[in-house]
């Protein structure tokens, strides 16, 4: 507490009648901590707390731009990487023409499902829940049941032995991406060209 400082420290009378070396000292004993006068001098020079806050966040905001950029810059070359390790595959093509044909001949015997041209990713869940029939003999010495994707990747090896090695190091990428969210990129980048558009127009109008 400083409060008691100015009369504690008051200058002594002098014979001389010279007090101004200790009215300095004092001075400088009393002076306010180097942030306070920074404050100080910002609210007189900039206004008052209302006006410096937007500016405050503003630069707040231009701190964090580099960072953020780049985040965003990371996570979308991972995306842009899985996409391109899709389109660049070969063993892809193979494992989705296998389903588009098994699809097709099991539901030969439907008008609607069985000329279909095209297949998603979701019928690869739908085929590896689908049962097959198995060999009793073959069933007890596995001791597991067989699925229908089981059954095609089994058929197109006969084909191509390294078909699941070479499916695995296709799409390596697509597991590095796998939790990125869309939805927070989007936002984000909206963020930053609000920023790039506030700044644009504070320049333009100054």
């Amino acid at each position: 507490d400083v409060s008691g400082l100015p009369g504690a420290l008051a200058p002594l009378p002098s014979d001389e009648g010279d007090d101004g070396g200790i009215d300095e000292a004092v001075s400088e004993q009393l002076k306010a901590a180097p942030s306070e006068v920074f404050l100080e001098r910002l609210l007189q020079g900039a206004g008052s707390l209302q006006s410096l806050q937007p500016r405050v966040e503003l630069t707040l905001r231009l701190a964090r731009f580099r960072s953020e950029a780049q985040a965003v810059e990371t996570e979308v070359k991972l995306g842009l990487d899985a996409v391109s390790a899709v389109v660049g595959s070969t063993a892809l093509p193979a494992l989705l023409e296998g389903i588009l044909l098994l699809g097709n001949y099991l539901n030969a015997g439907s008008r609607t499902l069985g000329g279909v041209v095209g297949v998603t990713l979701d019928s690869l869940c739908k085929l590896a829940h689908t049962r097959c029939f198995q060999d009793p003999s073959k069933l007890s010495e596995q001791g597991l049941t067989d699925n229908a994707l089981h059954f095609l990747v089994r058929q197109l090896q006969q084909r191509w032995p390294n078909l699941v090695e070479d499916l695995i190091d296709d799409l390596s990428g697509c597991a590095k991406m796998r939790d990125l969210d869309l939805k927070v990129i989007a936002t984000t980048v909206q963020g930053l060209s609000s920023l790039v558009l506030t700044i644009s127009e504070r320049h333009r109008t100054a």
